[in-house]
């Protein structure tokens, strides 16, 4: 059988396609408003490589470079570009890579410029310094004068100066001076520069100093203003104050050391007896009391079972009889043991009324020092 004839078919692969690839693609350059300036170092600079796939291969390509607007140096067999400069507001680098037996890539490398928004009008005074010094009201000799100058931008027209209150001022075009003895007596002075719509101003003051401290002279009299009372001494007949907000705290305090004897014999002829302390308290209609009751007794000797208490009013108790002595093992025999220096404590909440309290014994037995204590708090 013969051949009559014979074909070919070829496969490519296109993750095996060669691509030109750059470090950078495009590069803004900042410069002025007029386009001048920038800067043009290695950060400038773009770096091109063939790859196939993932591998370079750019040592088997060989490289040249087209510029357009741009200056720049080429390296590393012209893989490698840095702009120098630019000569118009956008410029281009095209690369070009040749490989025996492939088509040539390219692919271009852009540059533009960014200029600087051009600045606005502005209008500004400036002063040497802000302030005349005085002393006790006289302003200082040899102070040098104070000069303002107007400093236009984009702005146009004939400057004209102005002060508040009206001074001398010296000077002409973008200029001017005042002098302390045009200050004068002035507190301040306001100096205002003026170009067509646009202004500016500087406030001069007057620093005052004393060459000796003042002494505080006190008031001969009193004077109220609102909320703000203005005063020497102060002398007060009677103080109200609103709503009873002040909380005064009151003691009452009743003490003897008079040695005295308490004898009933028999406990079924003991009767409450009275010391000699006795204390009131009163309080006003409307209001509440807290009361803090204390009482002290130190007995000296004893010859039977004996009590105390303290009681409001004849015979109210505030708290149970407390024992001052007793017989051995509860007994009614011998001679009673147990003799305590002794104290009491109570607390109650009083209303509106007067209200006496005393201090009670029972029982035969010699005492001494004793104390009667009343703590309240009003308003």
């Amino acid at each position: 059988m013969s051949v009559v004839g014979s074909a070919s078919i070829t496969i490519t692969d296109i993750t095996d396609a060669y691509h030109l690839l750059f470090t950078k693609d495009t590069l803004v350059i900042p410069t002025a408003a007029d386009g001048s300036g920038g800067v043009f170092d290695a950060s400038t600079a773009t770096t091109a490589a063939v790859y196939l796939g993932g591998v370079d291969d750019s040592a088997n390509w060989v490289f040249s470079v087209t510029p357009t607007n741009v200056t720049g140096t080429s390296s590393e067999s012209n893989k490698v570009y840095t702009l120098t400069g630019m000569s118009a507001d956008t410029g281009s680098v095209s690369f070009q890579a040749s490989k025996a037996g492939f088509a040539m890539i390219t692919k271009i490398f852009t540059v533009s410029k960014s200029k600087a928004g051009a600045a606005g009008p502005a209008l500004t005074l400036l002063a040497t310094k802000l302030a005349f010094t005085a002393t006790d009201g006289a302003l200082d000799a040899g102070q040098s004068d104070i000069t303002f100058t107007a400093v236009k931008q984009n702005v146009s027209g004939t400057s004209v100066f102005t002060s508040s209150p009206t001074v001398t001022l010296s000077g002409s075009g973008e200029t001017r001076a005042l002098s302390a003895a045009n200050f004068g007596t002035n507190r301040q002075v306001t100096v205002t520069v003026t170009v067509g719509a646009y202004s500016d101003n500087v406030t001069v003051m007057r620093l005052d100093n004393a060459a000796t401290a003042m002494a505080w002279v006190k008031p001969s009299t009193t004077n109220i203003d609102g909320n703000k009372i203005h005063t020497g001494d102060a002398y007060v007949d009677t103080l109200q104050i609103k709503g009873n907000a002040v909380i005064v705290p009151q003691l009452d305090y009743s003490h003897s050391e008079t040695s005295k004897n308490t004898l009933n014999l028999g406990l079924e002829a003991y009767v409450w007896e009275d010391t000699d302390l006795s204390l009131s308290v009163t309080v006003p209609t409307g209001e509440n009391y807290p009361l803090m009751i204390i009482a002290n007794l130190f007995p000296t000797t004893c010859g039977a079972i004996s009590y105390w208490r303290i009681i409001r009013g004849t015979s109210t108790e505030i708290g149970p009889p407390s024992l001052l002595a007793a017989y051995p093992e509860n007994t009614y025999f011998g001679t009673p043991e147990y003799l305590y220096p002794r104290q009491l404590y109570y607390q109650e909440t009083l209303t509106a009324g007067t209200y006496t309290y005393k201090m009670q014994v029972k029982g035969s037995f010699t005492y001494v020092e004793r104390a009667l204590v009343l703590i309240s708090a009003k308003r």
